[in-house]
Parts: structure tokens; C-alpha cells; sequence
């Protein structure tokens, strides 16, 4: 069975939170306005906090591209991804990215972020695999602001993880993984070399209770 490498995104990949950069992606274009902001701060806490009703934090998310036309949308992220998300990949983590695929690993992006980030950013280095809350599109192609599979959060990461796993032949046994929050740790707790890259409180005390590889990164 193939072995497998498994990478958070959200301050584990890149540096920021992707939905707060598109959110300010869209301000600087008049898509969105800056109250919308004082909603994510709050939300964002919680999630840190590992108190966050996941979703409600889907459903602020998506509102600000629900019923786009396709062709607009997919340009908008299109354009997100190639202006911002590219600029914020760690370069430590992107040689761990090119260090396992040179071994032979499956890498995956595992992320509550929903889809339409996940899968740009993914695309951005050339990753393949990604587990991620699915979204809901209508017959024409627009996002409808509902989410449609498992959700990618604390033990459903981890769910979604092994079935992903289960379904491709793949194995938890000598696999890596990394994460940043209390929210990664049941994802954590299935590899046998986790390691926590600039780690939140809760996550760092219980990385260092269990002995786990701690990575901080600027």
C-alpha cells in the first residue's frame, strides 16, 4: 500500500487563512463590504477555539459567491488564487511537498476550507489529492451556499481522511502529517509522525504532552 503525507492548509501550507484573504480579495474589488469582516473575526476565533458551529461558518463563507454566474465565479477564484494564495505557501513546507512526492508519497491536502479554495490552491503546487467539505453547485454550475458532503472539521476530517485512504489503497502506517489547530487533531492523532507547524495554545500543549514534532515557522 502506498504511503501517505498528509498537509493541513489554513497556517499549515500557507501562511494566512484563505477565506479571510478572499474576503478582502473581494472588498478590494467592491464585491464585498468591510462589515462583513466584524461576522468572520468572531467566527474565526471560535473555530481557533475549537467552538465554532462549522455550519454556520459555511454558510457566511459561501454567501458572498452564492448564485454567482459560473464563468464569473471561476474567474474570481481564478484570479484569488494566481494574485494571493500563491504568494502565501510557506517555501519550508513546499520542500516537504517536493520531499515526499520524491519518495514516492501520496500527498494530500486535508482542510475544512471548502472546495472551490482548496482545490485552486492544491492546482497552485501541483497536488492531486485533496479532503475537503464538498459543496453544492445547481444545474448551471453556481455554487448554491450548501454544503453536500461529510464535514471536514475535527473527527470528520479525520472520517473523511480514512475513507479517503480506505478507497485508494492507501496507509496511515510511516505517514506524516501536519496541522496548525486543536481542529487537526483527531487528523493528527491517525499519523505516525505528527508534527504542529506554529501551533495554536490548545494544539501546542497537547503536542508537547504526546511528544510531537513542533515546527514554527515565520
Amino acid at each position: 500500500m502506498r504511503k501517505l503525507a498528509v498537509f493541513d492548509m489554513d497556517q499549515t501550507l500557507i501562511r494566512r487563512d484563505s477565506n479571510d484573504r478572499f474576503f478582502h480579495f473581494l472588498i478590494g474589488r467592491n464585491l464585498l463590504t468591510e462589515d462583513f469582516l466584524s461576522d468572520e473575526k468572531r467566527l474565526a476565533r471560535e473555530y481557533y477555539e475549537g467552538t465554532l458551529d462549522i455550519r454556520k461558518y459555511y454558510e457566511h463563507a459561501l454567501e458572498p459567491i452564492r448564485m454567482m454566474p459560473k464563468e464569473s465565479c471561476d474567474r474570481l477564484l481564478q484570479e484569488f488564487a494566481e494574485e494571493v494564495l500563491g504568494k502565501l505557501f510557506y517555501p519550508e513546507m513546499l520542500a516537504l511537498v517536493r520531499k515526499f512526492r520524491e519518495e514516492g508519497r501520496d500527498v494530500v491536502i486535508a482542510s475544512s476550507t471548502c472546495e472551490h479554495i482548496v482545490r485552486r490552491a492544491a492546482d497552485l503546487i501541483g497536488v492531486q489529492d485533496i479532503v475537503c467539505t464538498g459543496i453544492e453547485y445547481d444545474s448551471e454550475g453556481r455554487i448554491t451556499g450548501r454544503v453536500v458532503s461529510d464535514l471536514c472539521y475535527k473527527e470528520g476530517k479525520a472520517r473523511m481522511l480514512q475513507a479517503f485512504a480506505e478507497k485508494n489503497g492507501l496507509t496511515f502506517d510511516d505517514s506524516y502529517g501536519y496541522g496548525d489547530s486543536i481542529n487537526d487533531f483527531e487528523m493528527l492523532c491517525l499519523m505516525s509522525h505528527p508534527c504542529c507547524v506554529n501551533p495554536q495554545p490548545n494544539l501546542r500543549a497537547e503536542a508537547e504532552k504526546r511528544g510531537w514534532q513542533i515546527l514554527s515557522l515565520c
